[in-house]
């Protein structure tokens, strides 16, 4: 059966335990259903969304041909953004996550503030940034 409409956010890594314990701390589930040989390590946010750790030799068969993995302690490709709860949720699951074995980010959105925003980032152990934002602010 169909999940529905779903997202599946793929990344690559060097070192799936690693990868384990940082996703485990920023407050995933882990999700044996979705894991082959441990070369691929699934985790769950929502019933909707799922994360998935890859190593680099399963990730790159799913390249483009002539494209390279991007080394995201260098480049930055996109912010993996996680909505909290409270400001104090925020700061939670930033310190469990570097915790974990991830390494705080700058205060980002500073700005933010005037919007209702708090957030903070925190990098996985391959240097990919994950936000946690709290808004207060809605929509009309």
């Amino acid at each position: 059966m169909s999940p529905g409409k779903a997202i599946y956010i793929n990344l690559p890594s060097k070192d799936l335990e690693a990868s384990k314990r940082f996703a485990i701390g920023l407050g995933l589930t882990f999700n044996k259903t979705w894991c082959n040989d441990m070369k691929t390590l699934a985790f769950t946010y929502t019933d909707s969304i799922q994360f998935f750790y890859h190593d680099h030799s399963t990730w790159e068969k799913w390249l483009f041909q002539g494209r390279k993995t991007a080394d995201a302690h260098t480049t930055t490709q996109a912010l993996l953004t996680l909505a909290a709860e409270s400001q104090e949720q925020v700061d939670s699951i930033v310190q469990k996550a570097v915790e974990a074995g991830g390494k705080r980010g700058p205060n980002m959105v500073p700005e933010g503030a005037d919007w209702g925003m708090y957030s903070r980032s925190v990098e996985d152990p391959d240097g990919h940034v994950f936000e946690i934002v709290y808004s207060s602010h809605s929509c009309p």
